[in-house]
Parts: C-alpha cells; structure tokens; sequence
C-alpha cells in the first residue's frame, strides 16, 4: 500500500509530461480533415483511407501501439545536435495509405490532436512548428541541422494553437467548459504548393518545438513544467502538375509570423466562436488529463530512428 501511494505521489509531482502528438490527416478537402476528424480518431480501423495522404509509417488509430509507433520524440538537448529526422524505415504508401497528390497552387491541410496542451495545461500555446522541405523532388532533410529558415515551405512558423482546438471541458471532472472545439476536434494547418514547383514527389517535416525555444527550457504553467523535446511528422507530396524547374525557396515572408520562435507563453488566447461538445465522446482521447494525471515523461529516453 505505501509503494502504492508513493507512486502516486511522485506521478502527482511529476514536472515533464508527455505530447504525443503527430499528423492523424492530411487532404485537399479540409472537411475530411476537420469536420470528419471524430471518424478517423474514434472510429479505428474502420477509418483506414479515409483521407487521401498520410504520413510516413501511420498504422491508424485502429493500432493499439499508435501511441508508441508514432510519437518520435527529439529530447531539446538533441536538437541541437545531428538528430535524425523521421524514422529510418523505407517509406510505404501501399494499400490503403495514400501518398498525398497535388498541384501547384493548391492548398492542403492537416490535423493533430493537441492532447491537453492548448485547453488544459495551455503549455503548447505560444509553442511553434514549421513545415520544412528541399524544394527538389527525391531529395530530404534529414537531421536537425537540415531545418533552417529557408527550407519552410511557406516561409513562417505557426503557433501549434491555432485559436481554435482544445478538448470540451479544462478540468478532468467536465465542470468547467473550454470554450474550445472540443473533444476530438484536431487543431489545423495548411500548405500551399508554391509556384515553380517541378512535378515529382516531395518529403516534408512538420517539426514542433514543445518548449521555450528562446532559452531551451521546459515551459512552465500553473500546473507545472511541461515540454522539453520536440516532435516530428513526415509524409511526402507528389505534385502531379508544375514547371520544370526547381522551387526557389525564398526567407520568411513578411506576415507577421516569426520564422524564430517568440518566448512562450501561457497566455489564454480569445475563445473561437466554435461551440464546444456537450459531451465526450465514448472512446478515450490520447492523452487529455489534467496535469496532476498525466504520464511523467522520462527525462532520459533518447530519440531513436525507429520506434519510440
């Protein structure tokens, strides 16, 4: 019984949690991304093709180990190092996951979960992420030091709140509404394929720092510290229409939108007009605790190429 309560209280205690986070989603349509998101998250295999790009290796949320299978986690001191980027398994876009088919000009979107970070802990916000690729067909980014400013494909990064997603309710007792999208609801982004792209097939990364990157420090809220690593999504694009020269990738463009992360914050952004669940759906959503039930993440695990 006293192993049992020191457990707990050590979990309680715990200053680092985990994210887990990855892109569920990727498709031209952003209704398949957004409005059917409760399908593909909840509906497990049955949802298998439903969006017309993955990303590399996703098994489906009908796999009990997506959890482990798709998180790939850099810890922050690595970052900095030669960190690999995505796992080192041979791409498979077989069966019924699709590599995501474009044109030039054409917008698509994506969708992650934000896992309690935007609406319960509020950690991510004020967090950033980039969408960073070659420019050249066949070619990748393979380590972290690959990941510079000139290789975002829209020049900017994004705050990984986007003003709109977060679970129902902020407590674990569903007392205290969100305002927030709700339970199920993925928080959104999106790339336009540039003008002078070539045709051919592309590999991107969506890479998330998941900590102040002003100071390389965890981010600490009122329910604790949180943070500290960053994570990564990889799919490819086939641009089936474009010009036959390569892209010229150009510096950050001039919206606003810093391409080196601001401090973050835990600032409560204006809730969205989006009306929040009135209930939770029946099948759990990864990892929506509040801070004092969360998993402690272990402040010694290393990043490996294959699984997490």
């Amino acid at each position: 019984m006293l192993k049992h309560v020191t457990f707990l209280f050590s979990l309680l205690c715990s200053n680092v949690v985990q994210a887990h986070t990855w892109i569920d989603c990727i498709d031209t349509d952003r209704s398949v991304v957004y409005d059917g998101s409760r399908q593909y998250i909840y509906g497990g295999s049955s949802a298998n093709g439903m969006c017309a790009g993955y990303m590399k290796d996703y098994p489906g949320r009908g796999d009990a180990n997506i959890n482990t299978e798709m998180t790939f986690k850099i810890l922050m001191a690595d970052v900095a190092k030669s960190a690999p980027l995505c796992t080192a398994d041979a791409w498979d876009y077989s069966g019924w996951r699709h590599r995501l088919s474009v044109s030039v000009g054409q917008p698509f979107y994506y969708g992650y979960l934000p896992n309690g970070h935007v609406a319960k802990d509020q950690a991510a916000r004020g967090t950033y992420y980039g969408v960073y690729w070659t420019g050249t067909p066949g070619t990748s980014l393979d380590t972290t030091p690959d990941l510079s400013s000139d290789k975002l494909i829209d020049g900017q990064l994004h705050d990984f709140d986007d003003g709109n997603c977060g679970e129902t309710y902020t407590d674990l007792a569903g007392t205290i509404p969100s305002g927030r999208a709700g339970d199920g609801y993925p928080c959104m982004g999106s790339v336009t394929m540039p003008a002078g792209t070539a045709a051919g097939i592309y590999n991107l990364v969506w890479f998330w720092k998941f900590y102040n990157a002003e100071v390389n420090s965890t981010i600490k809220t009122t329910g604790g510290s949180y943070g500290g690593a960053a994570y990564t999504s990889c799919f490819q694009v086939e641009v089936t229409a474009g010009t036959a020269e390569d892209v010229t990738l150009t510096p950050s463009a001039t919206t606003g939108t810093p391409t080196t992360a601001p401090e973050a914050t835990s600032a409560t952004p204006s809730a969205t007009t989006s009306t929040p669940m009135t209930t939770s759906p029946t099948t759990a959503d990864p990892e929506t605790t509040t801070p004092s039930t969360m998993t402690p993440e272990a402040t010694d695990a290393t990043y490996s190429p294959q699984k997490q």
